[in-house]
């Protein structure tokens, strides 16, 4: 880089820094962060102080977050106290876009004339944006599947389907969920006895409002059947009990747009415990687990009503 090109680059920067000055932007949440929107903003802005020597202050809040964007509040405060505006914006997923957005608004502010005082007093903005906030919140159906092992009694391989349905903005979901699980083996008498478990959850969810990453509690009633299949013995007997019982998760996800993955760790337990034996012989039998603990990882995907 020659001397002439450093001094260029040395005055452009020094332009931004002096610009810099203008606004402080404060962002309650990093997508987009108050250094991204910064970053986008000081280049839109005068070389110098036009309105005043002191610093302006951006306020960005996260009001709403949906599967495929998020509806911010941005509002300028000029530095004598002076509020310059407020709106709310519905931005993408793509921190980079939302905060490009951002520094738009706040950018086509900072250019325009400060209004006189009683203006900005009377301007309706809190009437106008709480209409606006009404509109923001929708139902979302999200469908899901995952995969995972049993880790009770051996390990069996997991598969279960399952659908959340709730508010955008509402920290409760509905689940459904459908499940089934390849066999376990016990060792009785002469032979063994293989089990298994297909049941079915109905349960609540209660999940934080996190954009991009968000950690969630659930409890469920369980229904199911119990399938106990006998080998090596003569004649060799299948058994199949229906039961109920309840279930507890919590699960770790990130959004990527509508579609969503996941990891959850479940315990499960029965109300009563399945027993084997073998016909004839009392002294030989073996009692089945009534808990399970599972492991799994999952994708969902996003529909709207």
């Amino acid at each position: 880089m020659s001397l002439l090109q450093m001094l260029a680059t040395s005055i452009t920067l020094a332009s931004v820094l002096l610009a810099s000055h203008l606004v402080d932007v404060h962002s309650s949440t990093n997508c987009p962060s108050s250094q991204s929107i910064a970053e986008h903003l000081y280049p839109l802005l005068p070389d110098g102080p036009g309105h005043a020597a002191e610093a302006d202050t951006a306020t960005v809040e996260v009001v709403a977050t949906r599967a495929a964007d998020t509806v911010l509040r941005i509002y300028l405060m000029r530095a004598n106290g002076a509020e310059v505006g407020d709106r709310r914006v519905i931005v993408q997923d793509d921190c980079g876009e939302a905060a490009t957005a951002v520094a738009a608004v706040i950018a086509a502010w900072e250019i325009e004339p400060l209004p006189p005082p009683q203006a900005v007093v009377s301007t309706p903005v809190p009437t106008t944006t709480s209409a606006a906030l009404a509109t923001t919140s929708t139902w979302q159906v999200l469908l899901g599947a995952s995969g995972g092992v049993g880790l009770v009694g051996g390990v069996a391989a997991l598969g279960r389907i399952e659908t959340l349905v709730g508010k955008s903005d509402s920290r409760v979901r509905g689940r459904i969920g459908f499940g089934g699980e390849t066999t376990r083996t016990r060792s009785l008498a002469s032979g063994s006895v293989d089990w298994r478990h297909s049941n079915f959850e109905l349960g609540v969810l209660l999940r934080t409002l996190h954009p991009v990453w968000s950690v969630s509690l659930d409890t469920a009633l369980v229904l199911g059947w119990a399938t106990l299949a006998g080998s090596g013995f003569a004649p060799n007997r299948q058994q199949r009990s229906f039961e109920y019982g309840g279930s507890a998760a919590v699960r770790m996800g990130r959004s990527l747009g509508r579609w969503s993955l996941w990891a959850e760790a479940r315990t499960r337990a029965w109300a009563w415990g399945q027993k084997a034996s073998v016909t004839g012989d009392e002294t030989s039998s073996a009692n089945l687990p009534r808990v399970d603990v599972t492991t799994s990882l999952g994708i969902s995907r996003t529909l709207f009503w």
